[in-house]
């Protein structure tokens, strides 16, 4: 029963570790701007949400 209690307990500490710091919800991750004339500037906002307990601290964007 004690090694039941203890692995349990395992178990429990192991989801709150896994749910700590930052987490980073992007609901919209991709955008299509269809054909577009050469040269022109484009733009799209994306909406970036931390869902976690910590600071989410971005440190770099990369176009692909």
């Amino acid at each position: 029963m004690k090694k039941l209690l203890t692995a349990i307990m395992f178990l429990i500490s192991l989801s709150v570790i896994s749910a700590a710091g930052p987490q980073m919800s992007v609901p919209e991750t991709h955008w299509d701007f269809g054909n577009v004339p050469q040269n022109s500037t484009l733009t799209h906002d994306y909406w970036i949400r931390n869902i976690g307990n910590d600071t989410l601290k971005i440190i770099d964007v990369r176009p692909g």
